[in-house]
């Protein structure tokens, strides 16, 4: 009979027998243990092949000593399993002496039962660790076997074996010695016990699920695994990840062509020389302090001169080599040198008679220039190239790759660089048609004068309006320059002039006050132009400077005894005088044309005349047709005698073929300071006006004048802005 303290799948049978009562003890051990109800299996999934017995002890030397411990061969092979104890007894298998030793070898453990064997010590084959018991069949003590109807005793002999894992190093180090793929096999799901205890059951649950007894297949024998079956994964399943590898493969390198890599010339120096102080150290050798640099001169004449072969294998050169005139030798170092007509020199050392030959191209050459630049504190190509004779080198074609050298140098450009002039940007359509006086005008503010009220002097500023059309201008005194002072003169001049449609003006803090205050009312539109751009309006800046000079004239005389009336009147006075000025050539058979032809004339600026005036016009009854008849000539002859003189650009000619781009590292200049305290920022934005040009733009600061400057942004003309560095070489670096 056989029975088991596990309940297998077959619980369920009616002829199933139970044990109750048993007492187990070791075959060598004096102490019992007592078994909970044994139920009769018809199987052990074990065999007398797997019992350990005394000679597969005596095969391992720290175990031999055990070997009394034991059954012997013969015994062995007679031995029936009779009972199967398992892992629901942990406290018969509690270890309490256990021998042990590295590399995977088995172990022995004492337990309750006696000595048992782990690992692979019986058949190495076999990928499980058992444990077996020999108990004497006097041990066992009322041994009853209850059936429905019956009931007898029965005495004999069992055999027990049970499975069991070492510590878990040695499970891991098992796991690990076995590998391979086949070793392993796939449980689903309704077959795992393990998901049991990470899901949970309940008692029902508990006891029919297969917590107790295991999978069914490894009741089975042979053990039958479960069909190992690929699950299917599909792309749009959230827990597949993609997984990109990029594999970039770098061919190995030379110390020459690392060096590539280096900016400056000094750190090239410094690393080959640190090489080759290990490969000297390396060869137990003494380094020459001019080692380095030798290093890096052959290389660089080996890439780019095959002359150095043709000399090393003494062979005449080719009359067509680009250093055949300069009669070239290898020296005592293998480096190829200038023989020149200076060998009998007695004032040049020998690398000044002899100087080393380098290449015009080639990344070592523009590093070496770049450190003789610095060296001569960054001046001109003749400096640089005397720097560069006088220490011994001879650079094919120097004068044209210093002078790109030097075009290129950021500090340089930051000494001597010019901003760049841009074309002269075409006329505004309000300039170029034909609309009432004072429809478009530009505005500006100069002074102060100085007044006398009693006894105290005050100061008084002069505002500039002209119109952009026929070219005329009206004067205002302003009291201080403040935006409610600005904008009842410029109510001032509305109410005499007309209204005004658009105001062309700098950033000056009263224009820009007064936008708010105006353009929300819908009074007229204002267009500010950049800070620092006063030739952009040049257009009012001329006529501030004709009534500066009339002013100064007539100021010579009375300037100690004006106040605010009498400037205002003599402001009125210059106005007067601008405006009779001749804007087109003086003949003697017309008169000159000037704005005070149209201003003197206007009966009503704001309307348009209700219809077309011819020359018989002059001869009507009407008065108002006659006025009108002479505006008409007016702007005839502005048209034909005036607008055509504005056709050619007076300067600003040429077009700029290096204009400013969004990313440029530029130097703002400023009239105000010196050019080492000029700012530096990053272009962020570029205006392009309707001509395609770019007159202006939009500056970043850098991270320490923010710290000093409240404004992030600065808008600047071109005409102010200094490139240092080009977007596409900003990117390089």
């Amino acid at each position: 009979m056989k029975i088991s303290t596990l309940t297998d799948t077959e619980g369920t049978d009616s002829m199933r027998q139970t044990a109750s009562g048993l007492l187990v003890r070791g075959f060598h051990q004096s102490r019992a243990s007592r078994l909970p109800p044994c139920i009769s299996t018809s199987k052990i999934p074990f065999n007398s092949e797997e019992i350990p017995n005394a000679t597969s002890v005596q095969n391992w030397p720290h175990l031999q000593h055990l070997a009394s411990q034991f059954i012997s061969d013969q015994k062995a092979a007679s031995l029936e399993l009779g009972l199967l104890i398992g892992n629901n007894l942990p406290h018969v298998f509690i270890s309490r002496q256990e021998i042990s030793r590295e590399d995977h070898e088995p172990f022995a453990r004492l337990t309750d039962l006696g000595w048992i064997l782990m690992g692979n010590a019986i058949n190495p084959a076999h990928s499980y660790n058992s444990c077996a018991h020999t108990i004497r069949s006097e041990t066992i003590v009322n041994l009853s076997v209850q059936q429905p109807t019956t009931r007898r005793c029965i005495s004999f002999k069992i055999k027990t074996e049970t499975f069991e894992f070492p510590n878990t190093d040695k499970f891991e180090q098992q796991i690990l010695k076995e590998p391979s793929p086949e070793n392993w096999r796939y449980v689903p799901t309704d077959q795992n016990p393990a998901d049991h205890a990470s899901r949970g059951l309940t008692i029902t649950q508990l006891l029919k699920s297969n917590w107790l007894t295991g999978p069914d297949f490894l009741w089975k024998e042979p053990m039958q695994f479960p069909d190992q079956l690929t699950p299917e994964v599909k792309p749009d399943n959230p827990e597949v990840k993609s997984l990109c590898v990029q594999t970039i493969s770098s061919p190995s390198q030379t110390l020459y062509q690392r060096l590539q890599r280096f900016s400056s010339w000094n750190k090239a120096i410094k690393v080959t020389k640190f090489f080759l102080n290990r490969v000297a150290k390396l060869k137990g050798t003494q380094l020459p302090i001019n080692a380095p640099l030798l290093y890096i001169v052959k290389c660089i004449q080996a890439e780019h001169f095959p002359e150095v072969q043709s000399l090393t294998k003494e062979q005449p050169l080719n009359p067509k080599s680009t250093v055949f005139n300069l009669n070239p030798f290898l020296d005592k170092n293998g480096v190829m040198r200038i023989g020149g007509r200076l060998n009998r020199s007695t004032a040049l050392s020998f690398s000044e008679k002899h100087p080393i030959l380098l290449p015009k191209s080639g990344h070592f050459t523009r590093l070496l220039l770049q450190h003789l630049h610095e060296q001569v504190a960054h001046q001109g190509r003749c400096f640089t190239l005397a720097k560069m004779r006088s220490s011994g080198y001879w650079i094919i074609g120097a004068r044209s790759i210093i002078a790109s050298l030097i075009h290129q140098c950021i500090t340089c450009r930051s000494h001597r660089a010019k901003p760049p002039t841009p074309q002269m940007a075409s006329l505004p359509h309000e300039r170029c048609s034909q609309s009432p006086p004072f429809s478009y005008c530009g505005i500006d503010c100069f002074g102060p004068s100085m007044v006398k009220d009693r006894r105290t002097e005050l100061k008084r500023y002069g505002l500039m309006v002209t119109c952009l059309a026929s070219r005329a201008v009206h004067l205002e005194v302003l009291d201080d320059l403040s935006t409610t002072a600005f904008v009842n003169e410029i109510r001032n001049v509305i109410a005499i002039r007309g209204p005004i449609k658009k105001i062309w003006c700098d950033q000056g803090t009263n224009f820009v006050g007064a936008v708010q205050d105006l353009t929300e009312k819908g009074v007229l539109e204002f267009k500010l132009k950049p800070p620092s751009t006063s030739h952009m309006g040049g257009v009012w800046e001329r006529m501030i400077q004709t009534a500066r000079n009339i002013l100064q004239s007539l100021l010579k005389s009375h300037s100690d005894r004006l106040d605010t009336s009498h400037l205002r009147t003599l402001m009125y006075e210059v106005m007067a005088i601008i405006n009779s000025r001749p804007l087109s050539v003086v003949t003697e058979e017309d008169m000159p044309l000037s704005p005070n032809m149209l201003l003197t004339m206007k009966s009503d600026v704001t309307l348009p005349p209700p219809r077309s005036f011819d020359e018989s016009d002059m001869y009507s009854r009407k008065r108002w047709d006659a006025v009108q008849h002479i505006a008409n000539v007016f702007w005839k002859r502005w048209k034909t005698e005036y607008l055509s003189q504005l056709q050619s650009r007076q300067k600003w000619v040429h077009k700029t073929t290096n204009n400013t781009a969004v990313g440029d590292i530029v130097l703002i200049k400023d009239d105000q300071t010196t050019r080492n305290v000029w700012l530096k920022g990053r272009v962020s934005d570029c205006y392009t006006s309707e001509d395609g040009q770019i007159h202006s733009a939009k500056v970043l600061l850098g991270n320490r004048v923010q710290a000093k400057n409240s404004g992030k942004f600065l808008i600047r003309p071109v005409v102010k802005l200094i490139k240092l560095l080009p977007v596409k070489s900003n990117d390089m670096c």
